[in-house]
């Protein structure tokens, strides 16, 4: 999970499709929902880019009209349940946190340990 600068964000994601890192999450804030990087992982001849397979918290912006269900509901609700809760629309910071948050709770819940799950799904929410 890194919370970067767009231009720090698309060095990151050159230098971990150089390296080959095999990741089971990527996610970068801000960065993959601007035109630089479009600009900095063109697709290939196949539609296939380097930039590809990289989450965006942002997703979660009460502006943005993300509509697959999440952890933490869709874009629409997720806003919607944060207002009634705060008083106030999810700035960014609040929507990387969330992602942050699902992150964490997906990496929890596949923890096993001597054939027994170590976190019940409600023990997590």
């Amino acid at each position: 999970f890194a919370c970067t600068w767009v231009e720090d964000g698309i060095e990151l994601q050159k230098v971990l499709t150089r390296k080959m890192v095999d990741l089971h999450l990527n996610v970068v804030w801000a960065a993959p929902k601007t035109r630089e990087w479009l600009q900095a992982f063109p697709p290939d001849a196949q539609g296939r880019s380097d930039g590809d397979y990289v989450m965006c918290p942002t997703a979660w912006h009460h502006t943005q009209m993300f509509s697959d269900v999440s952890s933490v509901g869709n874009s629409t609700f997720f806003a919607w349940e944060y207002k009634n809760a705060q008083g106030e629309y999810p700035d960014t910071k609040v929507a990387q946190c969330a992602a942050a948050g699902v992150v964490l709770e997906k990496a929890m819940a596949g923890i096993v340990w001597n054939g027994v799950q170590q976190f019940e799904d409600t023990e997590l929410r």
